[in-house]
C-alpha cells in the first residue's frame, strides 16, 4: 500500500511543477485530480464503514473454557456500491477464532454477503468480548485505509473448567485422611454400645451374643450415625501484584483449583465451606451438587480486587478450624504467623500457594511453615493442576 502513496505523493510533486512552469487546462486538470484523490478515498472508506453490515453468531452464550464452540460471522453488501479489500480482526488475547485469518481480504458486489462457519475458542474464564474486534478499510485505489471498531461487539460469559479428580493428594497423609474422603456417604454409620430387642430383619453382625445369652433374649445394637469431619476452605481474592497474561492465568488456576478441590468434596460426601471476600465476608456451605453448581455459576463473575487479606478471614476462626485449604497469591508475614497459630491449635492446614516464579525469600517461609507442619505446595503459572491437586 505504501507504493501506492508514494505514486500519489509523486503524481502530486509533477503536476504541482507542470503547473507552476507551464500552465495550460491539462496540466491544471492533473494537478486538481492529485489532490481530489486522497479526498474521494476518504469518502469512499467512510461510505463503506456506514453502509457494510457485518453478523456474527454463536451458539451458546456461555462458554466453558477451553471448548470448541460453533460461531460464524457474515459480511454483507446491501446497497449499489461494490465494497472491495475490507479485512476483519478478531479479538486473540482471551479468545481465538479458529481458521480467522485477519489477512483475508473480502470483495463484495452489489448485494452479495459472504457467510464463514468456524468455531470460537474461549481460554480463560469471565466474561469479556469476542469475536470481531474491529474492521480495517482500504479505498479502491489503496491509497489509505482505515480502522473502525466494531459498534455491537458480542459478549459472553465464560466458565472455568471443572477437574474432575480421583483423588486428592494435596491432603496430608495421615491415617485418617484417606478414610475421611473415601465414602459416598455424607454420614458414617456406627453401632452404639446401647442395646435394644432383635427385630426380623436386622443384620446378624448386629447382635450382641453375649447379652442375648445373659438376658435369654436376642439383643442387637443400635446403629448411630457419625457426621463426616468438615472441611473448610479459604481463597484469597486481594489483588495480584502481577499484571498481562501473569495476572490472568493464576487468577484462572486459583478459581479451577477451588472448584476442583470442592466438586471432590461434593462426590465423595464430605462438607466443605468455602470462604471468600466479595463485597462483603463470603461463606458458602457445599453439601450437595446443587450447592456446587450454585458456586460455579458465580465462578466468572468472581473479581481479585478485595481488599480484605485471607489472613483476617482465618483470624476469625482460630479455634476447632478442623481440615483447612488456604489458596493465595501472596506469602505475607501476618498471613504465615495466622498459619502457624491455627497450627497451635491442631488445625489440619494445606497452603496451596500460586505464583507466576519464586523468589528465595518465599522459598524461606515456605520452608519455615513446613518444618512445623503445614502442607504448603507451590503452583507456578504453567504448571497443570490434574498433576498436583
Amino acid at each position: 500500500m505504501k507504493i501506492y502513496k508514494y505514486i500519489l505523493i509523486g503524481f502530486l510533486i509533477v503536476t504541482t511543477i507542470f503547473v507552476s512552469n507551464h500552465g495550460g487546462n491539462v496540466s491544471y486538470a492533473l494537478f486538481y485530480l492529485a489532490i481530489i484523490l486522497p479526498i474521494i478515498s476518504v469518502i469512499y472508506t467512510l461510505y463503506v464503514y456506514q453502509h457494510f453490515r457485518i453478523y456474527q453468531m454463536i451458539d451458546h452464550k456461555t462458554i466453558v473454557k477451553g471448548e470448541l464452540v460453533p460461531y460464524r460471522f457474515t459480511v454483507s453488501n446491501e446497497y449499489f456500491i461494490t465494497y472491495r479489500s475490507i479485512q476483519l480482526k478478531f479479538y486473540d488475547d482471551k479468545s481465538q477464532v479458529v481458521g480467522g485469518d485477519t489477512t483475508v481480504e473480502y470483495t463484495l458486489l452489489p448485494g452479495e454477503s459472504i457467510e464463514k462457519k468456524t468455531n470460537l475458542r474461549c481460554n480463560y474464564r469471565g466474561e469479556y468480548e469476542v469475536g470481531i474486534k474491529m474492521v480495517v478499510i482500504t479505498d479502491f485505489l489503496r491509497l489509505i485505509s482505515i480502522t473502525f471498531p466494531i459498534q455491537s461487539k458480542y459478549r459472553v460469559m465464560v466458565l472455568p473448567r471443572v477437574l474432575n479428580l480421583s483423588r486428592l493428594r494435596i491432603l496430608p497423609l495421615e491415617k485418617d485422611a484417606k478414610r475421611t474422603l473415601t465414602c459416598n456417604n455424607p454420614e458414617q454409620i456406627e453401632m452404639d454400645n446401647e442395646l435394644r430387642n432383635y427385630v426380623y430383619g436386622d443384620s446378624l453382625k448386629r447382635i450382641h451374643w453375649k447379652a442375648s445369652a445373659k438376658k435369654q433374649t436376642m439383643q442387637t445394637r443400635k446403629m448411630t450415625q457419625n457426621p463426616r469431619q468438615e472441611m473448610n476452605l479459604y481463597i484469597d481474592l486481594c489483588k495480584l501484584d502481577v499484571t498481562g497474561m501473569d495476572q490472568i492465568i493464576i487468577e484462572d488456576k486459583m478459581i479451577e483449583a477451588e472448584l476442583a478441590i470442592v466438586k471432590y468434596c461434593q462426590k465423595m460426601g464430605v462438607p466443605i465451606n468455602v470462604f471468600y471476600q466479595q463485597d462483603g465476608p463470603q461463606k458458602r456451605r457445599i453439601l450437595n451438587a446443587m450447592d456446587f453448581n450454585k458456586l460455579y455459576q458465580e465462578s466468572p463473575k468472581i473479581k481479585f480486587n478485595q481488599k480484605v487479606s485471607v489472613h483476617e478471614l482465618l483470624s476469625k476462626n482460630v479455634i476447632n478450624m478442623g481440615k483447612c485449604l488456604v489458596l493465595v497469591h501472596k506469602l505475607e508475614d501476618a498471613l504465615c504467623i495466622q498459619l502457624q497459630r491455627l497450627k497451635q491449635n491442631r488445625a489440619e492446614l494445606v497452603l496451596l500457594y500460586f505464583t507466576s516464579e519464586l523468589e528465595e525469600e518465599e522459598k524461606v517461609k515456605i520452608g519455615t511453615l513446613r518444618s512445623i507442619g503445614i502442607y504448603v505446595r507451590e503452583i507456578l503459572r504453567e504448571e497443570e493442576l490434574v498433576n498436583i491437586l
